[in-house]
Formats: structure tokens, C-alpha cells, sequence
């Protein structure tokens, strides 16, 4: 009865679990630092903070959490953020070399953990994004050549394969979308439909080619294809055609119009 009421009224800090975290921050800091911390150092910390329990306990969790930290893969962890540091200043240094140089900077690991993590990195820089890079300059010249929406993403897929590429037609699909939705407006033909209406209404004084039209538009900015604008063109003219010829005060006000271009 007396000692369960002794072990009832204690502080949380008079346990073990409560100390848990403060052990494991310092066993890790001291690792980092290259630096020791004696159990018997730990145990008088704790006790300073109100631990009741007995040394050989916090003897036996630092020896686990030191045989964690005593691990291949822990070994490396210090070091990762260095090593994908130098594969992307350097990509041709050697697995080997960047070993040796590991070593030289306290590196305790084995070579086989070193290389599988190298490995890894390179093997990520082969991703179908990574691929891309080396074709986005012959992306952009077929979208100027060919105008921006008359080529579609699977035949610039099929022409970047031909040439090597190893990535995905997903990729080339983003890749596209993310040219094409930076374009400005002026690359749409929204745009311009404004202006091809006001110089099309002015067909009855003289013949607007949609070649000329395509021109004049493609001039201000417009990236897009003749057959989409020929498509728009032809719209247009049909429904003047079925409006009747223009009044000669409507001929007058598109003379004027015609003089004002873009507004």
C-alpha cells in the first residue's frame, strides 16, 4: 500500500518515458558533432531534472539508439545533402571519387551503402522531365514553324522519339500546355476576331484574301494556324452573304474603320 502510493504521487518527470525524447536529441547531437556523451553524463542530466530511475536503464536505450545511428545508412545521412550538392555541380565525377572524397570529410560508411545511394540519384535525373530538357529547344521551333495549335502533342511526341527521347507522352502533353497557356493573348485568335470582323465587313468595297488577313493578324502577335483563321473567315462571310449588300453609309463608316486598324 505504501509503495503504491509512493509510485502514484510521483512527478511525470520521475519516469523513464518522460526523458525519452531529451536522450535521443542528445545522443544524435553529439553524433553530428563528432562528440561522445558518456550514459553517466546522461543519467546525471536526468536526474538533475527529476528521474528516480536507474542508470543501467538509460544505459541499455542509448546502446540501442547508438547501434541505430551505427548503421549503414545512418553513417550517410550526415553527408547526403553533400553528395547531391556535388552530383549536380559535377556530373561526371566518379562513384569512387566522390567516395574518397566522402572519407576525407569523416565519412565511416561502407562503399556498396555510398554507391547505392549515388545510383539512385543519377537514376532520378533519368526521369522523362529530365529527358525533355534536351528537346524543348526543338519544341519551341516546330510551334513557331508550324503555328501553335496546328501540331499536335502525339506527332511532337513521335518526332522527339525518332531523335531519342525516352519519356512519356504525358510529359510532352504537359510540356506543351505549359508553352501554350504562357502565350499572350495576342497568340490567340479571340484575340483578333474583332479586327477580321471589321476588315471582312469591308469585302463589298474590296476583297480581303484570308492569306493577307492571316498576314496582318500573325503581324500583331497571333500564333495560331491560317486554317483556323480561314475557318473564322469563312463564317463570317457567309452570314454577310446572307445579310445583303451594305448601305452607303455602312460603306462609309468601314472606309473610316479601315483607317483606324487595331483599337
Amino acid at each position: 500500500m505504501f509503495v503504491s502510493t509512493i509510485r502514484t504521487s510521483r512527478s511525470p518527470k520521475a519516469s523513464f518515458h518522460f526523458h525519452k525524447e531529451y536522450i535521443k536529441k542528445r545522443v544524435h547531437k553529439a553524433v553530428s558533432a563528432s562528440e561522445s556523451v558518456s550514459t553517466k553524463e546522461l543519467f546525471e542530466e536526468m536526474r538533475a531534472s527529476g528521474y528516480l530511475g536507474a542508470h543501467s536503464t538509460i544505459r541499455a536505450f542509448v546502446s540501442r539508439i547508438r547501434e541505430k545511428k551505427n548503421t549503414p545508412e545512418a553513417l550517410l545521412e550526415l553527408y547526403k545533402e553533400y553528395i547531391r550538392k556535388r552530383l549536380e555541380e559535377s556530373k561526371s565525377v566518379s562513384t569512387k571519387k566522390l567516395f574518397a572524397e566522402m572519407q576525407t570529410n569523416g565519412y565511416l560508411g561502407n562503399y556498396n551503402t555510398f554507391r547505392a545511394f549515388v545510383s539512385t540519384i543519377r537514376e532520378k535525373k533519368n526521369t522523362p522531365e529530365a529527358l525533355i530538357d534536351f528537346h524543348k529547344e526543338y519544341i519551341n521551333k516546330r510551334l513557331e514553324e508550324a503555328a501553335l495549335k496546328s501540331v499536335s502533342a502525339k506527332q511532337i511526341f513521335e518526332e522527339i522519339k525518332a531523335k531519342g527521347y525516352q519519356g512519356t507522352l504525358k510529359t510532352t502533353q504537359v510540356f506543351l500546355s505549359t508553352i501554350r497557356t504562357s502565350s499572350p493573348h495576342e497568340a490567340s485568335l479571340e484575340f483578333h476576331k474583332a479586327y477580321i470582323k471589321k476588315r471582312v465587313g469591308e469585302a463589298a468595297l474590296e476583297y480581303v484574301p484570308t492569306k493577307q488577313l492571316f498576314e496582318e493578324i500573325k503581324a500583331n502577335g497571333y500564333l495560331g494556324a491560317l486554317n483556323t483563321v480561314a475557318g473564322f473567315v469563312s463564317m463570317i462571310r457567309k452570314h454577310k452573304s446572307s445579310e445583303g449588300p451594305p448601305s452607303i453609309s455602312q460603306r462609309f463608316s468601314q472606309q473610316e474603320g479601315r483607317k483606324e486598324g487595331y483599337q
